[in-house]
């Protein structure tokens, strides 16, 4: 049998996807692929829906994007996939910052997905792509330089400065985030180009200096200080996993070593970013570092039953310094307010008072993350409860929800005393040796239905008084833990219905603000927060998630309550794959 012609046959199979690929555009059905059409990259629609012959390398990038659209592949398989697509777009130019713009951004959303099936190597890769715009690049590894260096892409040459844009900087973050969740598994499967970009991802974050430049409608991003309580012990994990592939595997960990103290010791050479002179820093940061506080001092007393001791060792880490949340600048405040107007436009008066305190406590030099205990009063579903979680969120703080309707006793504020069945801790104290934050946002729900006091349970309304005062807040008793409690730096937002089922002392210690309700020419905002919250929590790209016009106008006048089930219904439909993007 005659040999065929390889280049003829190859020829031929993209003619014949060139001509079906005409005839699928004139009958407009070259729209229905996921992922927004792949982010509207008509050649991997085309790829994807083509079932005939092809090359072998577009056959494989058809393989990768059936991995990536397919819910029963594995995060890695599709982290993986992803990542080879975002190379693939890369690759469009003979060089990153050649890239024409939506090829640009159409790579940036693959990195995007593949970090957020937790891909290292996708994040190290995005923060290259961005300095790339810069006409930089990241060298890390280097005989005569322990720290990493940029790189001008035109000559060649070290450049001095040590700024990276915001977007890099963003990058090697969520790198260390996505580090962060293999290390539960020990960091299995990963080879050695894996854990170089996690280093790297890493070096990047500590030694280099975000641009001013910051996008007004992101989360302000970690202050690198305030992260390297749980960076540097994730980087000397990341040393003690690594497998060797080097024959002097000494060597090698004692180099990674000198690079931490190197960051270390750059980032103590910049000294803390703030015009106040160190005596000024002293009277308004606590003992110890400005960024880390005890919240208990003296020891905690050991019990007579050893299950219950062993359960008291779980909080001995809050008699350690633990991490007290920056405050952010006014730069990342006004993209806080920026952020929130767009989201919640009809709380302006809201978000006013609100953002109004965090300006006065930025420009008086305070450096501590903190807010007056407020009050919202406002009618259910007007979005009180959403609008604290991204307040949270846009603040860099953690956040829980404690439910006071129908609490019928104060156990859950001050603590199960011990010996009786299921007796734990407050749940303030939980959430801090949960969250290892000393200034999370507690969101006190639903405050004015909380029960009447119980015979042996007490007012759930009485802990408020010590929680909300500042003084008092400072020796909080725990009553299973036994111990002075300092939770001063604590943050509490009240929600609330109705003022006067609320005790008066209680309201006296609450900022109280009217929270309106939203009206009919809002929906359009909330359905866009409420897509933007379903992306999250579905670790989807943000903007994937779309509804018709149609179903937005169904929507007009529904509470935001009763819409969140109507927009996950309209996602499910079989009548809305476009928007369902995970199918």
């Amino acid at each position: 049998m005659k040999k065929e012609d390889t280049g003829t046959n190859q020829g031929s199979e993209l003619g014949d996807i060139n001509q079906w690929l005409e005839q699928q555009q004139s009958e407009g059905l070259l729209n229905c692929a996921p992922f927004n059409n792949f982010f509207q990259d008509q050649f991997f629609v085309l790829l994807y829906l083509y079932d005939g012959g092809m090359p072998k390398k577009q056959q494989l990038i058809k393989e990768q994007l059936k991995v990536i659209s397919n819910e029963s592949s594995t995060e890695h398989q599709r982290s993986e996939a992803a990542l080879a697509l975002a190379h693939e777009v890369v690759s469009r130019a003979d060089n990153r910052a050649a890239l024409i713009q939506e090829d640009l951004e159409r790579a940036i959303q693959w990195f995007d997905l593949a970090i957020n099936f937790g891909s290292v190597l996708a994040a190290a890769d995005l923060a290259q792509l961005h300095l790339a715009s810069d006409q930089l690049m990241l060298h890390v590894l280097s005989e005569q330089m322990v720290l990493p260096t940029l790189v001008n892409l035109k000559t060649g040459e070290r450049e001095v400065k040590k700024t990276a844009n915001w977007q890099a900087y963003h990058a090697w973050y969520r790198g260390i985030r996505a580090t962060l969740r293999h290390l539960d598994h020990n960091f299995d499967d990963w080879d050695m180009q894996t854990y170089d970009a996690a280093f790297t991802c890493i070096l990047g974050f500590l030694t280099l200096v975000p641009g001013r430049r910051w996008n007004q409608l992101t989360p302000a991003i970690e202050n690198r200080k305030s992260a390297l309580s749980w960076v540097e012990p994730l980087w000397r994990d990341l040393v003690r996993l690594s497998p060797s592939f080097d024959l002097d595997s000494d060597a090698d960990r004692n180099y990674r070593q000198e690079q931490l103290q190197a960051s270390l010791l750059a980032m103590k050479a910049e000294g803390i970013p703030s015009g106040l002179q160190a005596s000024q820093q002293a009277k308004l940061v606590p003992s110890g570092s400005p960024l880390q506080v005890r919240v208990i001092a003296a020891e905690i007393p050991c019990s007579s039953d050893r299950t219950e001791n062993d359960y008291l060792k779980q909080f001995e880490p809050l008699r350690e310094l633990i991490e007290l949340i920056r405050m952010p600048d006014e730069l990342q405040i006004q993209g806080i307010e920026s952020a929130l107007e767009s989201e919640f436009p009809w709380a302006h008066e809201v978000i006013r008072q609100v953002i109004g305190e965090l300006y006065a406590r930025h420009r008086h030099g305070v450096l501590v993350l903190g807010m007056s205990p407020i009050g919202l009063v406002g009618l259910p579903g007007s979005d009180k409860t959403r609008f604290c979680h991204r307040l949270s969120e846009l603040l860099g703080t953690p956040n829980t929800v404690i439910n006071m309707a129908g609490m019928g006793d104060a156990k859950l504020l001050k603590g199960f005393t011990r010996g009786w069945a299921g007796s734990r801790p407050s749940r303030i104290l939980e959430f801090m040796q949960q969250s290892r934050v000393a200034n999370p946002l507690f969101i006190l729900d639903e405050v004015d239905k909380a029960g009447r006091a119980s015979l042996n349970g007490g007012d759930p309304q009485e802990p408020l008084l010590d929680l909300l005062e500042p003084g008092n807040s400072k020796r909080y008793q725990d009553l299973y833990l036994l111990a002075e409690c300092d939770v001063s730096h604590c943050l509490y937002i009240a929600t609330a219905n109705s003022l006067s089922p609320i005790r008066e002392p209680v309201r006296s210690r609450l900022r109280l603000i009217h929270f309106p309700s939203p009206g009919p020419e809002h929906t359009d905002t909330i359905i866009c927060g409420m897509l933007a919250d379903i992306e999250r929590s579905w670790r989807l790209p943000l903007g994937t998630l779309e509804l018709s016009t149609q179903e937005r106008a169904r929507l007009q006048g529904v509470a935001p309550r009763q819409m969140h089930h109507a927009v996950i219904d309209m996602l499910g439909s079989n009548d809305n794959r476009l928007a369902f993007t995970r199918q």
